[in-house]
């Protein structure tokens, strides 16, 4: 939540999965690139600190998908939200702690997510 609370970026979406992380969102201060690499750097750091890590945490690179309108949106958020189900990790995509779906469902989530949002995110990341 470091990002989005600095106003770096607004959250639309998310899944994190064991081994990835799923991001609907807009950067609103950096280029997508500048937020992925602080984005890393960080979140490196605080796994590093909490555990004996000695393994990279990230890969270098990352994918990144643009969104320019409300369908390609929702099918994003769709299959970013069903990813959990399709890996079997829970049968209802609303069942999985560690997604925005709760969000969109009534239920609060873990991170603070932009439901009502006038224009789609810029980017989903892979």
């Amino acid at each position: 939540t470091h990002h989005i609370e600095n106003g770096h970026i607004i959250v639309n979406g998310y899944v994190i999965m064991p081994n990835h992380i799923h991001l609907l969102m807009r950067p609103t201060e950096w280029t997508i690139s500048e937020f992925v690499s602080s984005f890393k750097v960080y979140t490196g750091q605080k796994v590093k600190g909490a555990r004996d890590f000695s393994r990279k945490v990230w890969r270098r690179r990352f994918y990144d998908e643009s969104i320019t309108d409300y369908d390609s949106f929702m099918t994003q958020l769709e299959k970013l939200h069903n990813n959990p189900v399709k890996k079997k990790l829970v049968e209802f995509a609303e069942d999985y702690p560690w997604s925005s779906c709760a969000d969109y469902i009534g239920r609060p989530g873990r991170v603070p997510v932009l439901i009502d949002s006038s224009e789609p995110p810029s980017y989903t990341l892979y």
